[in-house]
């Protein structure tokens, strides 16, 4: 059985929380490829700004529990 993570009140399969960035990323890649409206590229943008944040916040996570783990040894 997978940790579940934390999410503010929501928890998300460690799974399915790991695949966040992906997510919005191919969300955004659809938008723009598939949809055949003149202003999907604005929810496109804004779903790949989600993708990219998450992106960043994750790595700084794991960069700085990295760090604390080494520290602490």
């Amino acid at each position: 059985m997978e940790d579940p993570v934390m999410l503010t009140n929501i928890i998300l399969p460690k799974g399915l929380y790991e695949l966040l960035p992906a997510i919005y990323f191919l969300i955004a890649a659809g938008l723009v490829l598939y949809v055949e409206h003149s202003l999907s590229w604005v929810p496109a943008i804004i779903f790949a700004a989600c993708g990219a944040v998450t992106l960043k916040w994750r790595l700084s996570d794991r960069r700085r529990n990295r760090a604390a783990s080494e520290s602490s040894r």
